[in-house]
């Protein structure tokens, strides 16, 4: 599953993302967590996640 980012993350694990950027679903050391690239940004869960970014529904286009 992919995310898109709706407001700026400055403050990532191991990176930042921008509006409009688009995170990828992994695993860090067993928790999902939302990459932009190779770069941990989120726990999935977290309110980065939740109130920053929204879910990218695949296959359609706009």
């Amino acid at each position: 599953m992919k995310y898109r980012v709706i407001i700026d993350i400055q403050d990532g694990w191991e990176g930042s993302a921008k509006v409009g950027d688009i995170l990828t679903l992994g695993k860090w050391e067993g928790d999902l967590t939302l990459y932009n690239g190779d770069k941990a940004v989120c726990d999935a869960g977290s309110p980065y996640a939740l109130n920053h970014c929204e879910p990218v529904k695949e296959g359609i286009t706009e």
